[in-house]
């Protein structure tokens, strides 16, 4: 009977490739004119010993181990099944048989890069953004496969989608709570990526971004009047006419965002003026100033941004001037450069003094130190005529 030996086709693949991939590193074959129990020596191109199969029913089958793999390297090589005797020395002459099968030899997992786009379009999550279904977009480049597994994981929960064929994929990140949490954030996908030889690996790539869902900013140097006359303080003649009421907004704003108070039960509004967020209120009643409740409570913690004619807090404005400090709530309408709008509050406080000042003199005497009438009030306003006594008598 003739005797032959055949290999088949190594690897699981298309390509004779050995790889990590489980199964992939099977040497098996068939036989003819052979008993159960013959040998079968297994070696790679340079002749050295791989390790020895056993017939079985016509066919052998010889698993490469990590260590056959490893001395075989990378690349092309060859697997050789030669018939051996039980001394494992080749048969030659009758019943001699041998086959090879060219492979190749590819261990190494996948080289592959993932390059994340910008989370949005200017890579920082607005208000409005961080209410929506986030979507977190990239290309894959190098080893893989059309349909291998992308993925992120925020507060235990996997967020994932499948790689195109062109390397194009799109993760939705709807409930994703990182997405809302202010700051400078971080996300890191995990691809599970193959290669063209069935070896499989693990891609990581960070991604940071910026959450902003808040409108920050402050006031400041709130002054009452114009020019070098404007301070924190409303005098007589400013609360029987009208004045401006100039001030300053820092931190996140834009030009033309509206600035509004309520003084006396009547409402005033403005815009920001410039990048520096200077803004002036023209034509402000100096009566509705100087009539303004001195007992404001505070913010209210609301957001509006006019509180209307009947003081929105059910107090009746006071008919009568009232001397001393003041409160003002300014009230904001801000928008910043991630696209957020949002209302920011500050109190202010002013002096009403529109008290005539009052002068006491205390001694007057001549240059014999001769005592006069003295001890009495002259107010603003009034002319004082001292007669009877030479002026130059009198101590300057």
């Amino acid at each position: 009977m003739a005797t032959t030996l055949t290999i088949k086709k190594i690897g699981l693949g298309s390509d004779s490739t050995l790889s990590i991939q489980e199964g992939d590193n099977v040497i098996s074959g068939t036989v003819t004119g052979y008993v159960n129990g013959t040998k079968i020596a297994i070696k790679d191109a340079d002749g050295s010993l791989l390790g020895y199969a056993t017939v079985s029913s016509g066919t052998f089958t010889y698993t490469l181990t990590d260590a056959n793999i490893k001395d075989m390297g990378q690349g092309a090589d060859k697997i050789i099944a030669t018939i051996v005797d039980s001394q494992n020395k080749v048969i030659t002459g009758t019943g001699a048989a041998s086959a090879s099968q060219t492979v190749s030899v590819d261990t190494i997992g996948p080289n592959a890069t993932i390059t994340i786009n910008s989370i949005t379009a200017d890579n920082v999550i607005n208000l409005n953004e961080s209410k929506d279904s986030v979507v977190v977009t990239g290309k894959v480049a190098g080893d893989f496969k059309g349909g291998d597994v992308i993925s992120f994981t925020d507060n235990g929960k996997t967020y994932s989608a499948k790689v195109e064929d062109d390397g194009r994929f799109a993760i939705e990140t709807k409930g994703a709570s990182i997405f809302k949490e202010n700051g400078i954030q971080s996300i890191t996908l995990s691809l599970a990526a193959h290669d063209a030889a069935g070896n499989a690996g693990t891609i990581t790539q960070a991604k940071s971004f910026t959450v902003d869902t808040v409108v920050q900013n402050t006031i400041s140097d709130i002054k009452f009047g114009s020019g070098t006359y404007a301070d924190a303080y409303l005098n007589a003649a400013e609360a029987i006419t009208t004045i401006d009421v100039t001030g300053k907004v820092s931190g996140e704003f834009k030009v033309n965002d509206k600035v509004s108070f309520s003084a006396n039960g009547h409402s005033y509004t403005t815009t920001i003026l410039d990048k520096d967020g200077s803004f002036v209120f023209h034509i402000v009643s100096g009566d509705d100033l100087a009539k303004q409740t001195a007992a404001l409570v505070g913010l209210s913690g609301d957001n509006d941004d006019n509180r209307g004619g009947d003081d929105s807090h059910g107090r009746t404005p006071p008919a009568a001037r009232q001397e001393g400090l003041h409160n003002l709530v300014f009230t904001v309408n801000g928008h910043d450069a991630a696209g957020n709008s949002g209302t920011t509050q500050a109190s202010k406080t002013y002096t009403v003094d529109t008290a005539a000042p009052t002068v006491t003199i205390g001694h007057l005497a001549d240059a014999d130190n001769a005592s006069f009438d003295s001890g009495f009030t002259v107010t603003a306003g009034a002319t004082v005529v001292l007669t009877g006594a030479n002026l130059s008598d009198f101590d300057k």
